[in-house]
């Protein structure tokens, strides 16, 4: 994601697209009307237009998956700092001196700049929530239902 590349599957990725193409699918397609089809036959006309064989990427590009599609959780990234005993802990990490222990304690903190903005929301309906259950965020609805 840092080199602007987007998986077409988060399970098995091996195709990506870059960012600009799905930029500008998007604004083709809202204002145009262009379906994913025609725009990367296009695509594919302004890479190489003499008619030679050129992989077909376009069942992978089906695939990459929109925002409705995300479920509740999923955006979470698993921190690769954070000490696990199976992936990033030595074998003998619990045998550890005592002078060496803060290596392999887990810090947690919350970041406060957010300063609590979304505290004087009126009402869910005027002002919803753009990540309503995503990474690390719980939905709405069953958090209300619990309190």
């Amino acid at each position: 994601m840092r080199c602007r590349w987007f998986p077409a599957t988060h399970t098995h990725p091996r195709t990506t697209f870059m960012f600009q193409f799905l930029e500008q699918f998007h604004i083709m397609n809202l204002s145009g009307k262009i379906n994913l089809y025609d725009y990367y036959k296009a695509i594919e006309k302004l890479t190489d237009n003499t008619g030679g064989k050129i992989p077909n990427r376009y069942p992978s590009s089906l695939r990459v998956r929109s925002i409705e599609e995300t479920k509740p959780a999923e955006l979470a990234v698993k921190c690769i700092a954070c000490p696990d005993p199976d992936v990033n802990l030595p074998t003998n990490w619990t045998e550890a001196p005592a002078e060496m222990k803060f290596l392999y304690i887990l810090f947690l903190a919350f970041d406060a700049c957010f300063r609590l903005k979304r505290k004087r929301v009126s009402t869910w309906s005027r002002d919803p929530s753009l990540q309503d259950g995503w990474a690390y965020f719980v939905e709405n609805k069953p958090y209300l239902a619990l309190v």
